[in-house]
């Protein structure tokens, strides 16, 4: 029995190193490729640096995809800017971010945009404006968006 739990023992931590190698290489690659401007891979290495905690790689690799109109990598710099958590807060950054991401058809960022310009957060408000990103957020499938451009339409 001895045998068997050094055995297990052994072979979750060589599972484990072998795993953390693995998670290691991915990185690399995807960080070798985020400079073959491969947009995909940026974002791929953005999201492993946030896994791992590394929130100023994170953000370089956002910026870097979303450069390269990878709309996911931002939004993800939106909801940075407009939480203020790891990037100084900023409702008018984060709407340049959300445009740029709902241009990609991010129906989060379309709907986010619509909330900006509905209360004039960060932007002049506008309920044309705000109507117009929650009638695309919704075309895009975004449930909460088709409800609230009903509402923006009523007033």
């Amino acid at each position: 029995m001895k045998q068997l739990v050094w055995g297990l023992l052994l072979f979750w931590v060589v599972g484990a190193a072998v795993n953390l190698a693995f998670a290691q290489t991915k990185i690399e690659r995807y960080t070798t490729g985020c400079e073959a401007m491969q947009r995909d891979l940026c974002w791929l290495a953005a999201d492993a640096y946030q896994r791992k905690g590394d929130m100023q790689k994170a953000i370089t690799f956002y910026r870097k995809a979303c450069a390269l109109d990878e709309g996911t990598s931002c939004h993800q710099l939106g909801m940075l800017y407009t939480s203020g958590k790891h990037l100084s807060p900023s409702l008018t950054t984060a709407s340049e971010f959300f445009t740029k991401a709902c241009a990609q058809n991010i129906a989060d960022s379309c709907y986010n945009l619509g909330v900006l310009f509905q209360h004039g957060y960060g932007v002049q408000a506008n309920a044309q404006q705000a109507r117009d990103f929650f009638s695309k957020a919704c075309d895009l499938q975004h449930e909460k968006a088709c409800e609230r451009a009903a509402q923006v339409t009523k007033k």
